[in-house]
């Protein structure tokens, strides 16, 4: 795991809080093994320069009120290395503590909390603070809930430099393993996907030599986000059922262990599950059903797999169906479906409601 710390290099205590980190951490590995990795960098150009590099998994932003800050943070948004966008993290080394934002308030940090430092912290996947007087001024602020306590080394006997490190690869550890499926890159969705097909068809013989490709070598880190990412949307059964069916055996990775920032009950489906397959004016229901869940705000992988499980066995008039789903306006809507039940569970043409 590869670490950008950026800071102003202008502030001694700061830069010996990521100089102490970085030493400390060396030699120690993440989860899956990897070895981390701490790099600093004190300017917009240099800390850009790194993450196009590739390879950076997390920029942690060191204090607050730098225009550089932003600046960086809207970098993430655009550009990225092979791996992907970084995560942000930010550590505010108390710069907003009550006491700091009253200085210059007006003039000053109203202007920036309103152009971006408010955005910048409430964006960040973790906000570390270094003991409970400015938890408590995090928690009366009110702009990120996910706020991790982990006191300073070089400032308190409370703990060690080792121990410090520990402690913040723990929250490092635990940022990269929330949301895992934005940390997927194509080739790791085409082996989700597969093995989601596997599991759908129950038998090897349906997929792809390019399919079958995917799933020939997947390495821990993808395991670790794949199986995190299935215990999160509740569709674990499926994916073990499709590694069954690939003869391949999943890494004694266990989800319920791990933690992460995820909300701790797997999301709602927006349509039931009947024990039957449904009859044509049901899937015209079900579809519009799907239209209006992902208007409210989404629909999730088991609405997926169950819809591309019922269309694997339907024996409806596709034609009937087809102008049901035109006369209800959801001509669009079906077809981007369609495109992604193929995209995300490995459904064929042959199966698709095609609405013209």
């Amino acid at each position: 795991m590869k670490i950008l710390h950026f800071h102003s290099g202008r502030d001694k205590m700061v830069a010996d809080y990521v100089a102490t980190l970085s030493d400390a951490m060396r030699g120690m590995t993440d989860s899956t093994g990897c070895a981390m990795e701490n790099i600093g960098a004190t300017t917009l150009r240099e800390a850009r320069n790194i993450i196009s590099d590739g390879g950076v998994d997390i920029v942690n932003i060191h204090g607050c009120w730098r225009d550089q800050n932003a600046l960086l943070a809207r970098s993430l948004s655009i550009m990225g290395g092979a791996s992907g966008k970084p995560r942000l993290v930010i550590t505010p080394h108390g710069q907003l503590e009550p006491w700091i934002r009253r200085k210059h308030y007006l003039r000053d940090k109203l202007p920036r909390t309103l152009a971006y430092q408010k955005r910048l912290v409430k964006g960040a996947y973790a906000v570390i603070v270094m003991g409970k007087m400015e938890r408590g001024c995090m928690e009366r602020l009110g702009w990120n809930e996910r706020i991790e306590t982990v006191y300073n080394a070089l400032i308190t006997e409370m703990l060690t430099e080792e121990e410090m490190a520990r402690q913040l690869m723990h929250i490092y550890g635990k940022v990269m393993d929330t949301d895992t499926y934005g940390l997927l890159g194509e080739e790791d969705l085409l082996t989700l996907s597969s093995l989601l097909k596997a599991s759908l068809a129950g038998d090897g013989r349906w997929l792809t030599e390019e399919e079958v490709g995917s799933c020939s070598f997947i390495s821990l880190t993808t395991w670790r986000r794949i199986l995190l990412y299935a215990h999160q949307y509740a569709i674990t059964d499926s994916l073990q059922r499709g590694a069954r069916v690939m003869g391949i055996e999943p890494p004694d990775i266990r989800p319920t262990t791990v933690e992460t920032y995820n909300s701790g009950s797997a999301p709602t489906p927006v349509v039931g599950r009947p024990s039957r397959v449904a009859k044509a004016d049901e899937v015209v229901e079900w579809i519009k059903a799907l239209s209006q869940g992902a208007r409210r705000g989404g629909i999730h992988i088991s609405d997926l797999l169950f819809t591309s499980s019922q269309l694997r066995a339907l024996s409806a008039d596709e034609g009937q169906i087809s102008e049901a789903l035109k006369r209800q306006g959801l001509k669009k809507f079906t077809n981007s479906l369609m495109q992604s039940l193929h995209r995300q569970t490995g459904l064929e043409e042959g199966f698709m409601i095609n609405v013209n």
